[in-house]
């Protein structure tokens, strides 16, 4: 699942998560959780990340993408659960 892979720090998934939030697709639309993932994948340098995330910044006030990117810095991956 796309969100698990995202919590786990990849790039590609967490691009996938920022366009499902985006486009609201399977999950309610939030420009704020879009701007979020992408802005992870960014600092990944995944194809089409800092250009989506330039466009979603504009979206949003300067507080909620200051906040948002203070969320983003401070995140870590969630370590995969072993069977």
């Amino acid at each position: 699942m796309a969100s698990e892979a995202a919590d786990q720090g990849m790039a590609k998934a967490q691009e996938k998560v920022s366009e499902m939030f985006a486009r609201g697709q399977g999950v309610p639309a939030s420009p704020a959780q879009a701007y979020f993932w992408s802005t992870l994948a960014a600092k990944q340098d995944e194809k089409n990340a800092e250009r989506r995330t330039e466009a979603l910044a504009a979206r949003l006030s300067a507080e909620d993408a200051a906040r948002t990117r203070k969320l983003a810095d401070q995140w870590k991956p969630v370590l995969a659960a072993t069977k």
